[in-house]
């Protein structure tokens, strides 16, 4: 039990102690930049374009490859 306690201890501490650096730091995400510039920006549009394009995409076999050693 005494073994286990210690780094539990330790554990939490340092845990509990990143946490306020954490939500500092996420109140500093970039907003993105170029989001819907070269892409559609309406997610219905865009996911029927990536659909689209991948009903243009030729299926092929991928080969298994085995170790020699």
């Amino acid at each position: 039990m005494k073994k286990i306690f210690l780094p539990l201890l330790l554990f939490s501490i340092s845990f509990y102690s990143v946490l306020p650096w954490c939500r500092i730091y996420a109140e500093e995400v970039r907003k993105p930049a170029v989001a819907g510039q070269f892409y559609p920006a309406d997610p219905k549009e865009l996911s029927q374009q990536i659909e689209q394009f991948l009903l243009n995409v030729k299926k092929e076999e991928i080969p298994v490859l085995r170790s020699t050693t």
